[in-house]
């Protein structure tokens, strides 16, 4: 495989050596992710020529190509998806309305959520790249309305939220998280140990299960601890001690012992969850 020559052939500007070589590469090892990634790059830059040159038949072909790719390539970072998204608003109406409704709710998140509202109510409609990018409208949009005395707008926004196909672990996903664990503490009629159920336990990112440092060099506790500590307590304040409900919570705390295990009091909690299931763990 010559997937460095590849990258270094496009970096210096020769993308038809670059793209001859590549296909080359794709066609002796097309299941090789690396192998995909660096023709997909190399698409990548012919592409954003052909529209320098308004040539968008010739852009959107190639563009079709690339996104077949996303699922296997090597993209541990996202970037590929990211820049196909980027791309996509060139070749589609509903594209450009969700990116520049993505970019309104930095500034104003309600006009942006009444854009794409109806959108959100359809995701299958819409396709799965340009989820994330509703998602952070609907992040935006509840951090605008969290102070409403009536949880109700919110908890129908954060359901339409989980029904979104955007990559998961991610950013994204773990920002509604933490609001979630704050608007909690307003809002006793949201059950907080029902969203984190629908929200899944096993989609926190790796960082979250280690001590976050603010400004001030103060440490707070992992977010996936402080989801864990929360869930139990919503689950004890309602009495909601069902074998279902309780043994999820119990394999909550297994997951987090293995990832952070420097907490004795997470083996506390464990081993007290336990008794509630007596015989089984």
């Amino acid at each position: 495989m010559s997937t460095y020559e590849v990258n270094r052939l496009r970096k210096s500007g020769q993308l038809k050596d670059a793209i001859d070589l590549a296909l080359v590469d794709f066609e002796m090892y097309p299941n090789d992710p690396p192998t995909q990634s660096a023709l997909f790059w190399v698409m990548y830059d012919m592409c954003i020529n052909f529209l320098k040159e308004s040539d968008i038949q010739s852009a959107q072909s190639l563009y079709e190509r690339m996104i077949k790719f996303l699922p296997t390539m090597s993209d541990e970072q996202g970037w590929g998806r990211k820049k196909c998204t980027e791309l996509m608003r060139h070749f589609d109406t509903t594209a450009k309305i969700i990116a520049d409704a993505e970019q309104l709710s930095k500034t104003d998140p309600t006009a942006a959520y009444n854009t794409v509202q109806q959108m959100i109510a359809q995701p299958n409609q819409i396709a799965s790249i340009l989820h994330e990018q509703l998602g952070w409208v609907i992040y935006r949009y509840v951090k605008s309305i969290e102070k409403e005395e009536n949880s109700y707008n919110v908890r129908c926004q954060l359901r339409d939220y989980l029904r979104l196909s955007n990559d998961k672990p991610s950013l994204l996903h773990s920002c509604i998280m933490l609001f979630a664990l704050n608007f909690r503490r307003t809002h006793n009629d949201f059950v907080f140990h029902q969203f984190v159920k629908m929200w899944n336990i096993y989609k926190f990112r790796d960082e979250d299960f280690h001590p976050q440092k603010k400004d001030g060099g103060i440490e707070y506790q992992p977010l996936a601890c402080e989801a864990a500590q929360a869930s139990y307590e919503s689950i004890v304040s309602r009495n909601d001690k069902t074998v279902e409900t309780i043994r999820w919570l119990y394999q909550f705390h297994v997951l987090l012992t293995t990832k952070y295990p420097a907490d004795p009091r997470l083996y506390q909690l464990k081993a007290t969850i336990a008794t509630w299931l007596p015989g089984e763990y």
